[in-house]
């Protein structure tokens, strides 16, 4: 006689195959397997210290945190003691905190982790050179994603060996290329003189250990390469006597050319705590598909600038003269010994390629226009 079976073990392996129809395969529970990365905000900022007008900083910037729906933060000169980490993880239940730090109180880097990062099977922070830079390791299964952040210091012979070591201690990591890198934080310089106002080149040592370093890792300046033609800064001060304004963008986001596919949404975040700004991106789901960039837009603002008028009626002559000069042709090309005339014609005038370099055309004055 077939035993019946309750509700408190009809879930048993033995009862469920029982009653499947002969030929169905029975579902199957997979435990332990690895999930893939889910799609990570990732930020930057410096705060400028601990308080403000006598109270803490790290509840305002852990409020700025989660109205920007960031996942991870990485913070500059944050003054955090041990004492304070100890105290900030449990006060804030949600949030994971991790720490370099020096014997002097201003250098010192933090990582703000959310619980909203998935469930990835391994996470790991390293001091690599203490209280200026610090990384951040996390595991999904196979994949692998490194987080550095940076704070550099203000003086320039103390910024090139600073790059020198951060280049040599990075590239001793053999799988560092091989995984998603992004390296983030205060630079402390720039690298073109469209990131500062009032415009002035940067040292020459420091540009070149900076370009030794983003060719050692095939690195990008993400938010530039989004934006090729804006200008936005990050930090605002003031210099001279007569305490004129100055800004720049010293806070960047630095991707590996591999990651950068699997990257999007590059911005500048306003941040009233601090004398920077904030800087995110978004990385995207890991089993997302990938996506180009898609078609440039043309800011409308500008449709009545006069300069953009003329150099858009000069780009609109340049190729009605082209394309002319090709319909003629095509018109001819039954004629003898045309044919050769009319093949090295569209190798170099063919309609497509005319209208892609009259769009490009286009963007680039749009973009002169809104600088001007």
């Amino acid at each position: 006689m077939k035993k019946e079976t309750s509700d408190s073990d009809s879930d048993s392996p033995t009862s469920s195959e029982e009653d499947k129809p002969a030929g169905v395969t029975p579902h199957r529970i997979r435990h332990n397997v690895p999930k893939k990365r889910p799609g990570l905000k990732i930020a930057s900022l410096n705060m400028r210290g601990r308080q403000r007008d006598s109270k803490d900083k790290m509840k305002m910037v852990i409020d700025w945190m989660h109205i920007n729906q960031i996942s991870i933060l990485a913070l500059q000169e944050t003054h955090t003691l041990n004492e304070h980490l100890e105290d900030l993880n449990k006060r804030f239940k949600y949030i994971k905190f991790y720490r370099s730090g020096l014997s002097t109180a201003s250098s010192r880097i933090l990582f703000l982790v959310s619980d909203d990062i998935g469930a990835p099977t391994n996470m790991e922070f390293k001091n690599i050179i203490s209280g200026r830079i610090g990384s951040l390791k996390i595991n999904y299964g196979e994949q692998t994603l490194n987080i550095i952040n940076v704070y550099m210091p203000n003086d320039k012979n103390h910024q090139k060996e600073t790059l020198t070591k951060l280049r040599r201690l990075l590239r001793a990591d053999k799988d560092l290329k091989e995984s998603e890198l992004v390296i983030l934080g205060d630079w402390n310089f720039v690298e073109d003189q469209i990131n500062r106002s009032l415009q002035h080149a940067d040292d020459r040592g420091v540009m070149r250990e900076m370009t030794k370093l983003k060719a050692s890792l095939e690195l990008t300046d993400g938010w530039r390469k989004a934006n090729p033609q804006t200008r936005r800064f990050t930090w605002e001060g003031m210099t001279g006597t007569d305490r004129r304004n100055i800004f720049s963008r010293i806070d960047r986001i630095y991707i590996s050319d591999n990651t950068w596919q699997s990257t999007n949404e590059y911005k500048i975040i306003n941040c009233d705590i601090s004398d920077h700004d904030g800087i995110a991106m978004t990385i995207r789901n890991a089993t997302a598909p990938k996506t180009g960039t898609g078609e440039p837009k043309l800011n409308l603002k500008i449709l009545n600038h006069p300069e953009f008028m003329k150099e858009a009626l000069r780009l609109l002559k340049k190729l009605e003269r082209k394309l002319e000069k090709y319909n003629k042709m095509e018109i001819r090309k039954s004629k003898p010994r045309r044919e050769t005339a009319l093949t090295n014609l569209r190798s170099h005038c063919n309609p497509q390629r005319l209208w892609h370099e009259y769009r490009v055309g286009i963007v680039r004055a749009s973009g002169k226009a809104i600088q001007a």
